[in-house]
């Protein structure tokens, strides 16, 4: 039972990733994995995306029958009312999960749907703190909001601004530079038009500050909201960045980021700040271990590696 509860609680931890509300279930059947899936409501803009869901549609593909009479569900959360309403119909034996609903649970909560029908499920709540917890944390970070649209920081040559409609000629001047965008995860902006859009977001998200020298912008740093499971329930964000290439080899860039990371500590009071690089990135690679980031781990987005590190606020 533990160890597809724990396949279940991993299949939660990448929907916490994407962030979706965390829930992962795994159905079994003889002993033998035959479906495992994630919450992809959000993601996939599919009410009907809930893990329970997706699994009992993956385990009926796979046997080739709607009817999955002998077969075990383990979800870490207590089944809704819909999902509960498809494992009836679906004819699941028996129904495992690890914390508890009380708003919208449909098996312990608010109502036996189990036992309501035709068909009954045997429902078995095994409490594991860690699921719960994990679900908590998630709405956590969920609700904790930053706004930099009136953030100015200073440094010996720098300004740290928030970005204006009128930055975007050199917004566009540096973007524009094959090579630079790519270091950073985006294609180099083909036409002012494009800056101009992403400019727009820019100012909308309120969250990506200009870097700019002698009155002209030459970078960007942004202070992104991402859901982390490693730093669940603390106050972190993870920054990115990017510097015009006229600009490399000066220490620029270490100088803004000192003062931002300085800022995010002590101001802001963040707990855990993230940043990551492409295996490929070398200058941003030294950058970061410059400012004493530790490395954490590696993932890899679209077949590119890129490691990730942390620094904490009492480091």
């Amino acid at each position: 039972m533990n160890k597809y509860f724990k396949l279940a609680y991993k299949e939660a931890l990448k929907t916490y990733r994407l962030g979706e509300c965390p829930i992962g279930c795994v159905i079994v059947l003889n002993d033998k994995v035959i479906a495992k899936a994630h919450n992809l409501r959000e993601n996939k803009e599919d009410p009907l995306g809930h893990a329970e869901i997706l699994a009992i549609k993956k385990a009926s593909h796979k046997l080739k029958t709607w009817r999955l009479e002998e077969c075990d569900l383990y979800v870490t959360l207590e089944p809704c009312l819909m999902c509960a309403g498809a494992i009836v119909n679906s004819r699941i034996k028996n129904v495992y999960f690890n914390a508890l609903d009380k708003r919208n649970g449909a098996v312990v909560n608010n109502c036996d749907s189990f036992n309501l029908f035709t068909h009954k499920v045997k429902a078995y709540y095994i409490e594991d703190n860690k699921a719960s917890l994990l679900i908590t944390n998630f709405f956590k970070d969920l609700r904790y909001n930053l706004d930099f649209s009136n953030v100015v920081l200073n440094t010996d040559r720098l300004l740290l601004r928030p970005f204006k409609e009128t930055d975007v000629f050199d917004f566009y001047e540096y973007a524009k530079v094959e090579g630079v965008g790519e270091l950073a995860g985006w294609s180099h902006h083909k036409d002012i038009e494009t800056s101009k859009m992403i400019l727009t977001q820019f100012i909308a998200n309120k969250d990506v500050l200009a870097i700019s020298k002698d009155n002209k912008v030459i970078g960007s740093v942004g202070i992104h909201k991402v859901f982390d499971p490693a730093f669940q329930g603390l106050r972190y964000r993870e920054i990115g960045y990017v510097l015009s290439k006229d600009y490399w080899g000066f220490g620029y860039m270490q100088e803004a980021l000192r003062e931002l990371i300085s800022y995010l500590f002590e101001v802001v009071k963040l707990d855990v700040i993230k940043v990551g690089h492409y295996d490929f990135n070398y200058r941003s690679k030294n950058t970061i271990i410059s400012l004493g980031f530790s490395k954490y781990q590696t993932r890899y987005k679209q077949g590119k590696k890129i490691i990730e590190y942390y620094l904490t606020r009492d480091k």
